[in-house]
């Protein structure tokens, strides 16, 4: 009887322990199942705001954006194969003007004679709302590296059988184009471009009159305080002779 008592007491023990083991096991099941509750939370929050942010980006950008009222995962959603929302219209971008080829044949041959400016036409008739390109060339003829600004500027505009002339300023934007650009030139080298006339539909009948010309920088001008007609402070001195162009408007 006393042996059997003292079997008894020594298992106690060892239930015990074993309880004990069972307890910390599940605990530590549980840990992991919330860890891993968290891990698939913090995933789906994060694809949340991926979609929120790819929206408001196909929003702001003009792109179509599809709205589904469910999502399953590993499942197509509803209508992806069609879609009836149409997509936007993106108007083509105008294509930049180019020299032809007998233009560009002009203007080379120009230079090549001893020209230092040239342009293909001299005399434009354009109706209100078109335009035209005409071809504009010239050398880096002072055998040193400089910094070119070759421009359109306006005169005057005659008033033709009327006898007036006006010489108020004109929004140059409306009417050239380009109406100024850069260039830096090595000695003999030469620049060849379209030069784009426009005449808006409020232009007054008349014919108006353009100066293409280029102006240089010239560091004996600037201790001169000399500055061309048509040039600035910034490029003091003008290259050749300007080109005088007249735009008759009906």
């Amino acid at each position: 009887m006393n042996l059997i008592k003292m079997a008894n007491k020594k298992r106690k023990p060892a239930i015990h322990k074993k309880s004990k083991k069972n307890q910390n096991d599940k605990k530590k099941d549980d840990q992991k199942v919330s860890a891993f509750a968290i891990v698939l939370a913090t995933i789906g929050i994060l694809l949340i705001t991926a979609g929120v942010i790819s929206a408001y980006y196909k929003l702001t950008s003009g792109e179509k954006v599809e709205v589904t009222t469910t999502t399953t995962i590993g499942a197509e959603p509803e209508g992806s194969s069609e879609s009836s929302a149409e997509e936007p219209l993106i108007s083509a971008a105008e294509p930049e003007p180019e020299l032809e080829e007998h233009e560009v044949y002009a203007l080379e041959k120009k230079l090549s004679d001893g020209y230092t400016m040239a342009v293909t036409e001299l005399n434009l008739e354009i109706d209100r709302g078109e335009s035209e390109v005409i071809g504009a060339a010239f050398k880096n003829s002072i055998g040193k590296l400089r910094y070119f600004n070759a421009k359109v500027y306006f005169v005057l505009l005659d008033y033709e059988g009327d006898g007036g002339i006006s010489r108020a300023s004109l929004i140059m934007d409306d009417w050239v184009n380009p109406d100024s650009q850069f260039f830096q030139m090595q000695p003999g080298e030469q620049k060849l471009f379209p030069i784009v006339f426009s005449v808006p539909s409020y232009a007054e009948k008349g014919t108006y009159h353009f100066y293409f010309q280029v102006c240089y920088f010239d560091p004996d001008y600037k201790l001169k305080d000399q500055i061309d007609p048509g040039c600035d402070s910034e490029q003091n001195r003008k290259l050749g002779q300007e080109q005088r162009i007249r735009l008759v408007v009906e």
